[in-house]
């Protein structure tokens, strides 16, 4: 059931854009579609402000982090857009959190070049004009009864440049 989330009377913003062309392909991708059971990217759903909990995982979350612009030239703006990323999976073996990142990374630079060039054609036209994914941290927290959950957080940095 979607919360209460007026929408503004507003055009949708680049960053909007550049953040729903990526989740998208996130949530399209074959491979995190089989394998990933709750996808959280503040979509108006009421499980968006669920917990990462042993029966929701393995769990996927994205959300826009603090970000900066400023004037790049005449008529145009550079946003430097973050989006922050969290993979939680269940357990203390590092190697299926670590494989979820490879997926993440495939997903958004898949090898398949057919695949790459509809990825890279859908973020041209919301004005990406390069990404970079880091991997920031891995941590590790015991849930509710004991049991075990490994994080990781991320960002992926998309540099706009936006008509002004």
């Amino acid at each position: 059931m979607p919360l209460v989330s007026p929408k503004l009377a507003l055009p949708a913003s680049p960053e909007r854009l550049a953040f729903r062309a990526v989740d998208s392909i996130l949530r399209e991708d074959p491979t995190l579609r089989r394998v990933v059971k709750a996808f959280s990217s503040w979509t108006g759903e009421a499980a968006d402000s669920l917990p990462p909990t042993l029966a929701r995982l393995p769990y996927l979350a994205t959300g826009p982090l603090p970000s900066s612009s400023s004037w790049e030239a005449e008529g145009m703006h550079r946003v430097d857009f973050t989006i922050g990323l969290r993979l939680v999976v269940a357990g203390t073996d590092v190697d299926p959190l670590l494989d979820l990142w490879g997926a993440v990374r495939d997903a958004l630079w898949p090898a398949e070049m057919a695949r790459l060039n509809a990825i890279r054609a859908k973020v041209a036209a919301v004005g990406v004009v390069k990404p970079e994914l880091k991997l920031v941290s891995l941590g590790h927290r015991n849930a509710d009864a004991g049991m075990h959950m490994l994080a990781a957080d991320g960002t992926l940095r998309l540099l706009l440049h936006v008509p002004t």
